[in-house]
């Protein structure tokens, strides 16, 4: 499997592509994303008990809010850092 990182105008079209084609909207996707980082983030590190999560004003700090929340259902403690307010538009 080949890794590849996108360009967040590249990311912008592939989440624009994936809503269009359904099921899930915009929301759904970050909750999906977050629930995935969280899965890997436990199975790793299944001792941790803090985790400091970075969330930006744009979409992808949406994913780091869902990451964060489920993190802190999940009994581990959460350090939120927050690099600006959410963009007005943004999910």
């Amino acid at each position: 499997m080949r890794n590849e990182l996108l360009s967040p105008a590249e990311m912008s079209e592939a989440d624009r592509l994936a809503i269009a084609e359904g099921p899930l909207d915009g929301y759904g996707l970050m909750r999906r994303a977050g629930e995935a980082v969280v899965a890997v983030v436990l199975a790793r590190y299944p001792a941790a008990t803090r985790v400091h999560v970075l969330c930006g004003p744009g979409n992808n700090g949406g994913d780091g809010y869902v990451v964060a929340r489920l993190l802190q259902e999940s009994g581990v403690d959460v350090a939120l850092w927050v690099s600006g307010e959410p963009r007005a538009g943004s999910d």
